[in-house]
């Protein structure tokens, strides 16, 4: 099993660089640990025709976010267009970044799957089998 070093590079004291592999460099907010969505979508190598307005006019984007504010978790994303230029946009909520990395990019769908099922093994499918709390 190999691990792998997270490195953090301060961007300046309230955001930062989180490069997780060679390809996978997001910007997040050191404060509230969100992530901006267009470098999330860059790491993935999405088509240009992806852009972060179009995952949020999604129906499963609209059921996601439903979903969350079951859960008490209000503040999921929010837009943020008086940063810098290379800072400023969209920064969504840790548990999203999952879920738009997989919709930008199939590879990346098709990656966490797999190492999923290989990590939890059959607990993994036991977890999709049980009915939702």
């Amino acid at each position: 099993m190999s691990t792998s070093v997270i490195v953090h590079e301060a961007i300046n004291e309230e955001y930062e660089y989180i490069q997780y592999n060679k390809q996978l460099r997001l910007i997040r907010s050191v404060k509230d640990d969100m992530y901006q969505m267009q470098s999330i979508l860059t790491a993935c190598f999405a088509p240009e025709n992806k852009t972060p307005n179009e995952w949020f006019e999604l129906n499963s984007t609209h059921e996601l976010l439903s979903e969350f504010e079951h859960a008490e978790l209000k503040k999921m994303y929010q837009d943020r267009q008086n940063l810098p230029t290379h800072l400023k946009g969209i920064y969504v909520h840790k548990f999203l970044v999952s879920s738009i990395a997989m919709w930008a990019s199939p590879r990346y769908a098709c990656y966490i799957f797999v190492n999923s099922a290989r990590s939890e093994g059959l607990h993994f499918v036991k977890m999709w089998a049980s009915p939702l709390p």
